[in-house]
């Protein structure tokens, strides 16, 4: 299968679709201009779109999930970006303190992110923190009250910060 994204004269990505690998011969190779022109035969721009170009569905951060030949940094996603110098999808910017890595074409965070499985980690933007909430050992119902951690890249280690009641949908600062 090959996959094409939309993109319209802002370079943003519009639409992303999947064919079939029998459209292509010799005259049409994958990640060619006239394999991009072709799809226009049979599934025309939208109102905005201005051009197809090809994405692989294989390729997340400069490198190809497969060990094949990586294309375009990363997979087109719609809400994203192409960025024609660099040859490169980027995605929607997640967070406005994130910044653009120009090898992966990924967005970094100010810290790196934890690996931690004891825990839902996600980023905490007023705070500027990764925030883990710690899974719970025997969870009983929606009542339950589960420790809310903040991560401190200085020690490399949770630090307390409060608690989480799924039923109110709050944190508690302790």
């Amino acid at each position: 299968m090959a996959h094409f994204a939309e993109i319209n004269s802002n370079n943003e990505v519009i639409k992303v679709i999947k064919v079939g690998d029998d459209i292509f011969t010799e005259a049409r190779p994958e990640y060619s201009t006239a394999s991009e022109e072709y799809i226009i035969t049979f599934c025309p721009l939208s109102e905005n779109g201005v051009r197809w170009i090809q994405t692989s569905i294989n390729t997340y951060g400069g490198q190809h999930t497969q060990g094949g030949t990586p294309r375009r940094k990363n997979f087109a996603g719609i809400g994203g970006t192409y960025d024609p110098t660099a040859d490169a999808f980027i995605d929607e910017k997640p967070y406005p303190s994130w910044t653009l890595n120009n090898t992966t074409y990924l967005w970094d965070a100010p810290t790196a992110e934890p690996e931690d499985d004891n825990y839902s980690i996600g980023w905490n933007e007023d705070l500027q923190v990764w925030q883990g909430l710690k899974y719970l050992e025997n969870p009983v119902d929606e009542n339950d009250v589960q420790e809310v951690d903040h991560w401190n890249p200085n020690t490399n280690s949770w630090d307390s910060y409060g608690t989480f009641t799924a039923v109110s949908d709050t944190i508690t600062p302790n």
